[in-house]
C-alpha cells in the first residue's frame, strides 16, 4: 500500500507519503512529486496516483488543462518529469503490468466541453508514446461524456455517454476498439470501470445525486445491476471498491456507514460490518478479507483495517 498524508507546518501545504503493508504496521517515508498548494484540494495540485508493479507508479500533478505526468521506478523514492508527446489534456490514466494508458482530449477555453479524446500509451517507462483516437457512436451528440480509462493485461475500456451509453473496448492495447450499445450505463459524466477479467468488469455510474453499480460477466454485452438495499448517495461519502470479477464492497457513507459485500456475480448484496467514520476518502480490500481504509470525520482523517472482511476494523496509526 502506499499512503498520502497531512501533516502540520509552517508551509500551506505539508504532504508525506509512505509505503506500508496491508496490515499497515509498519511504515517507510517515501517522496512525492513536486506539489503545490490548492484550496480545492487536501493534496493540492496531486490529483492522482496510480503504480503498475510495487515499484513502478505514475503521479499526475496538475489543475484543469495544465498537467504533468511523473514516474517513479524504484518504490517512490524518486520521481521523475516524463513528456507526453501526445497533445491534450489528461483526462484519466490506468496503468498495467506493462503498459501506461492515458486518456487525453482538446479542451480548448472557447468550447464548454472537451472533444477529441484520444487513448495514449507507453511502455512503462512513459517516453515512448503512441496513440488512437477513441471512437464515438454516430448517434452521440456533440459533448459526449467520457469516463476515466481502465485496463487490464491487453484490455483497455472507456465508457461514452452522450444521447446514449456505450462501452469502448480493446482488447490489444488500444490499437483497434469496438463499441458496445449499454443503456444501463447512462450517467452524468461517464462511468468509472474496474477491469476483474477480460470478460469481467464493474461499473461505477454517477446520475445525479445518486450513484448506481452494474456488472458485466459477458464484456458488456449485458449488465447486472446490484441492488442495494437503499439509494447511495454520490455525496454521501460512501466508496465503491471491486475486489475481483465475484466480489466488491461497497462502504455506504453517512453516520450509520453500513459496508456490504457484493457477490454472486453482483445478484447479492450482504450487510457485513460498520466503518467508525461518515466519510470514507479511500478503501482498497486485496482479497476477501483484508483491506485499509482513509476515513474522515470532517475534523481530522485516520487509517482503518480489517483483516475479517469488513466485520471488524480497528484504527492504526502511522509511525515510524
Amino acid at each position: 500500500m502506499y499512503v498520502v498524508a497531512t501533516f502540520t507546518c509552517a508551509r500551506p501545504l505539508c504532504l508525506e507519503s509512505y509505503r506500508t503493508t496491508v496490515s499497515a504496521t509498519r511504515y517507510a517515508p517515501v517522496a512525492l512529486p513536486p506539489v503545490s498548494p490548492l484550496s480545492s484540494s487536501t493534496t493540492g495540485t496531486l490529483s492522482r496516483l496510480v503504480f503498475a508493479t510495487a515499484s513502478v507508479g505514475y503521479a499526475i500533478v496538475g489543475t484543469g488543462r495544465s498537467s504533468t505526468l511523473y514516474a517513479t521506478f524504484d518504490g517512490a523514492r524518486t520521481w521523475h518529469r516524463r513528456v507526453v508527446s501526445v497533445p491534450g489534456v489528461i483526462e484519466s490514466v490506468a496503468a498495467t503490468t506493462t503498459r501506461l494508458y492515458l486518456e487525453v482530449a482538446n479542451c480548448a477555453v472557447t468550447v464548454p466541453y472537451c472533444q477529441d479524446f484520444r487513448l495514449a500509451s507507453s511502455p512503462l517507462s512513459a517516453d515512448r508514446w503512441t496513440s488512437r483516437r477513441i471512437p464515438v457512436s454516430r448517434t452521440s451528440a456533440g459533448g459526449s461524456f467520457f469516463g476515466p480509462v481502465a485496463a487490464r493485461g491487453t484490455d483497455v475500456w472507456v465508457t461514452e455517454t452522450g444521447s446514449r451509453a456505450f462501452v469502448v473496448h480493446s482488447r490489444n492495447s488500444g490499437r483497434d476498439f469496438t463499441l458496445t450499445a449499454s443503456p444501463q450505463l447512462l450517467s452524468v459524466a461517464g462511468c468509472a470501470l474496474t477491469v476483474a477479467s477480460a470478460t469481467t468488469v464493474w461499473a461505477q455510474c454517477s446520475t445525479g445525486m445518486l450513484e448506481g453499480f452494474w456488472f458485466t460477466s459477458d464484456t458488456a454485452h449485458s449488465w447486472t445491476y446490484v441492488a442495494t438495499p437503499k439509494p447511495v448517495s454520490g455525496t454521501g461519502g460512501g466508496f465503491f471498491d471491486p475486489v475481483s470479477g465475484n466480489l466488491a464492497f461497497l462502504a455506504r457513507g453517512g453516520p450509520a456507514n453500513e459496508l456490504e459485500r457484493v457477490s454472486n456475480h453482483a445478484r447479492t448484496v450482504t450487510s457485513v460490518g460498520r466503518l467508525a467514520c461518515p466519510d470514507v476518502l479511500s478503501m482498497v480490500f486485496v482479497d476477501a478479507s483484508h483491506g485499509l481504509a482513509a476515513c474522515e470525520d470532517f475534523t481530522y482523517s485516520y487509517l482503518e483495517v480489517t483483516s475479517d472482511g469488513g466485520a471488524t476494523w480497528r484504527h492504526v496509526a502511522i509511525t515510524l
